[in-house]
């Protein structure tokens, strides 16, 4: 395993890119040494737009400032609460699939959109098929 969880995973095997891994080891103090020096860029689920909305807002770059500033951010995101606790999980290196000893689900994020697209037209008619 290169990480202790999905997320950390990912962003650890996107690390070294193409010939080297990064191994995080399955420890609190690891994944937090980790994850403080990662760009918030980096966390998957935070694209160019949340990203200059943290930069500009509240001057944040790395995982170790977003976590710093929890307050501040819990404030700025005050209309969307999905979002800031899903940005601070995600700086804690937690993702959907951790458990709890009582069994609670510590890092799940339920759905925030639906969207239905398609790229390619129907090259048959369903009467054709």
């Amino acid at each position: 395993r290169i990480g202790p969880n999905r997320m950390v995973a990912k962003i650890a095997s996107d690390e070294k890119k193409p010939d080297g891994q990064t191994r995080i080891q399955p420890r609190r103090e690891a994944v937090l040494e980790f994850m403080d020096k990662l760009p918030v860029r980096k966390l998957p689920g935070c694209g160019k737009v949340l990203e200059h909305q943290i930069s500009t807002i509240l001057q944040i770059k790395t995982c170790a400032e977003l976590r710093a500033a929890a307050c501040r951010l819990r404030r700025a995101f005050a209309g969307r609460p999905k979002t800031s606790a899903f940005l601070l999980r995600a700086a804690l290196g937690l993702s959907g699939e951790e458990l709890s000893e009582e069994g609670d689900e510590v890092g799940a994020v339920g759905r925030k959109s639906l969207s239905c697209e398609r790229t390619f037209r129907n090259e048959f008619q369903a009467s054709e098929l």
